[in-house]
């Protein structure tokens, strides 16, 4: 996961100014229990550049055998294309199934979804990652990951002001 703080130091001089650090912390919330599961992600749009979601798709004990799953990345509020485009928010082929597979020993592999930066104002937007139809190995024990681009533009010249307040009694 990635995680940004954002400090505003306001007053005169050469200190005044926005200072972002962003720190990455490996701790993927990967899925528990028995079977194959997928973990959640979550990831900052950024402004230009791609940025990657990785899921976390674990088999609970390693297998002698390949073992498949096969799964579908689908837009909840995020909006997928093969084309990349201001509407654009991750990389994707469409509805169309793509299989993972687990070699022999393997018990984690990643599902890699393309994020899109862009620098308009929005709300976070929603996508997932189903897995299903698996093979060779046990049954799916969670079968959706969640993720969520989250939006890292403020609205343009967007202020919080307080003004006085008064009761009458």
């Amino acid at each position: 996961r990635r995680v940004l703080f954002r400090s505003v130091v306001a007053g005169g001089g050469a200190a005044r100014g926005t200072a972002t650090l962003a720190v990455s912390v490996v701790d993927p919330e990967a899925p528990t229990g028995a079977g194959i599961g997928i973990g959640d992600v979550s990831v900052w749009e950024g402004d230009a550049r791609t940025r990657s979601m990785a899921f976390p798709v674990t088999l609970a004990t390693a297998n002698a055998a390949p073992v498949t799953v096969r799964y579908v990345i689908t837009g909840i509020e995020a909006i997928g294309g093969t084309l990349r485009t201001p509407e654009v928010d991750f990389a994707s082929k469409g509805s169309i199934a793509r299989t993972l597979t687990f070699q022999a020993g393997q018990t984690v592999r990643y599902v890699t979804v393309s994020v899109y930066g862009d620098t308009r104002s929005e709300n976070d937007e929603r996508l997932s990652v189903v897995l299903s139809n698996p093979t060779g190995g046990p049954a799916i024990s969670d079968a959706v990951g969640n993720g969520i681009i989250r939006d890292d533009d403020s609205a343009a010249g967007a202020q919080l002001a307080v003004g006085d307040a008064s009761i009458v009694e």
